[in-house]
């Protein structure tokens, strides 16, 4: 990321691909204060949120995650899937299914992410009828082109 942070110091002009690769390389790498540093100087878009979400939970700091999220006016499908992925992996199961439903709730796309999470939160907490219920919604067809054969 060093070298990164050189090339993108030397930039005369950046644009919002070059800010929102830096704000995702320093979220993947777990450095969430490079992250936020640059991210709160930038113009916000969806791959910038979906990368501070992500690197968050990857971290741990689902309350910063879920900052991140709130302050979006229009999540998108894939802004959903990545807060409920990141109170799955974090052990808070019953929020993660809680996201996962007011996801569909609010007629959002439900993502393999989304629906991987949801099924990862119903084995923590052993909830088999609710997972039943997510393998039945994508028996129906309610995860677009995620199919399971």
């Amino acid at each position: 990321m060093e070298k990164a942070r050189c090339l993108f110091n030397a930039m005369e002009e950046r644009n919002v691909v070059s800010w929102t690769a830096m704000v995702a390389g320093y979220a993947n790498y777990g450095d969430m204060e490079a992250a936020k540093e640059l991210y709160d100087r930038m113009v916000k878009n969806s791959v910038a949120w979906l990368a501070m979400i992500a690197g968050y939970g990857k971290c741990g700091e689902v309350t910063e995650a879920r900052r991140v999220f709130d302050a979006i006016v229009k999540p998108d499908a894939s802004c959903w899937a990545a807060l409920v992925a990141c109170y799955a992996q974090n052990g808070y199961a019953k929020e993660a299914i809680e996201i996962y439903k007011a996801m569909r709730d609010q007629g959002v796309r439900v993502t393999e992410v989304a629906m991987v999470g949801a099924l990862s939160a119903c084995t923590q907490i052993g909830d088999v009828h609710v997972a039943e219920a997510l393998v039945k919604n994508i028996e129906e067809g309610c995860c677009g082109e995620f199919c399971w054969y």
